[in-house]
């Protein structure tokens, strides 16, 4: 199983090791460099897509989750089953895809 995040790798995997799920990350890369920290490129958009295709992970995936449509709609598309937490309703009425669930979280 893999999570596409535009958050840094590093934090992400911190983040999941302290709830002790074993997942791979793929996000946005963080180097130390002249005291302090710089990113790779930002993974998000058509870069996610660009790199699950680089390890391997062809579409059409089982399913994909996001909170930002206009960001993350090439791998929206790419899945069987799309879900749009907390959507704008504003941008959501613009675009198209199939078997997209809204899903409301408080």
């Amino acid at each position: 199983m893999f999570i596409a995040t535009a958050a840094p790798e590093k934090l992400a995997n911190v983040l999941l090791e302290s709830i002790n799920l074993d997942v791979q990350i793929i996000g946005t890369p963080l180097q130390k460099k002249l005291g302090g920290w710089t990113s790779g490129i930002h993974c998000r958009s058509e870069e996610k897509v660009r790199r699950l295709n680089k390890l391997d992970i062809k579409q059409p995936w089982f399913a994909t989750y996001s909170d930002d449509i206009e960001d993350d709609l090439p791998i929206l598309m790419g899945a069987k089953l799309s879900y749009l937490i907390n959507g704008d309703n504003n941008k959501i009425k613009h675009i198209k895809i199939k078997n997209l669930k809204l899903l409301n979280w408080v």
